[in-house]
């Protein structure tokens, strides 16, 4: 399959074709550039589902090989599916309420980033490039000098919670070295990011809900109960 200058393997194109069949969907794809939303447009891929389509966007100036487009591509891919079989989702309860708009998106990013790694993993894709490049930038970040641990109720406060959090379940091979520099540089994340992890082990995320059940209590864990809502999918209830 070639798509976008792209020549994708054949573990892609069987990607591809399951998600047609379970979606009944249309699959597309476009460059980043005719993304509707140009917010999103400085990111490597993304994706827009409808009750017709699905469509696939990837920054073709910055993806730097076939292996990178590739992967990226199939999260989208995969982050679609997920939408397709109604897994949860959150948003602000006020548009104009920034701080909930970055949190919402961030949380069912990262929680439904857990389910596709572990799907693409099963289907042999080689996410370790993603966890590589992840873990560089965090550890980048992390022990850089000028690095303070960020004061609570301040947008990377709760973002280093819900990496932390993450951080357990992505970067496992590497997480004595993630956890040391976190208690070193940012305790107070590190006491409430044990408790996200916790909440993760208890729940799982790999279900519509399980999932659910994960973002509400790590909602709350975050103290964001009246600013964040949970959308459950399935039934179109909000908590």
């Amino acid at each position: 399959m070639k798509a976008l200058g792209y020549l994708f393997s054949p573990r892609f194109n069987a990607l591809c074709k399951e998600v047609k069949k379970k979606s009944k969907r249309i699959l597309t794809f476009q460059p980043m550039s005719e993304h509707p939303n140009p917010h999103v447009r400085d990111t490597l891929g993304a994706h827009i589902v409808d009750d017709a389509n699905i469509c696939i966007f990837l920054n073709v100036d910055k993806l730097k090989d076939i292996k990178e487009a590739e992967i990226t591509a199939a999260e989208d891919l995969m982050y679609s599916l997920m939408l397709v079989e109604k897994f949860p989702t959150t948003f602000p309860r006020q548009s104009s309420d920034l701080l909930a708009v970055i949190i919402a998106g961030l949380l069912t990013s990262t929680i439904h980033h857990l389910t596709v790694v572990s799907r693409l993993q099963e289907r042999d894709f080689p996410i370790e490039i993603v966890e590589e490049r992840e873990r560089k930038d965090l550890l980048e970040m992390l022990t850089n000098d000028s690095f303070r641990e960020p004061q609570p109720g301040t947008p990377i406060f709760y973002d280093l919670i819900i990496g932390y959090t993450k951080a357990y379940f992505f970067h496992e091979s590497h997480w004595s070295e993630i956890q040391a520099c976190f208690q070193k540089r940012a305790p107070i994340i590190c006491s409430l990011g044990d408790k996200g992890i916790e909440v993760v082990k208890r729940y799982g995320c790999d279900t519509p809900k399980k999932c659910l059940n994960t973002l509400i209590d790590l909602r709350d864990l975050l103290g964001l109960q009246q600013r964040v809502f949970i959308l459950n999918n399935e039934t179109g209830r909000t908590f």
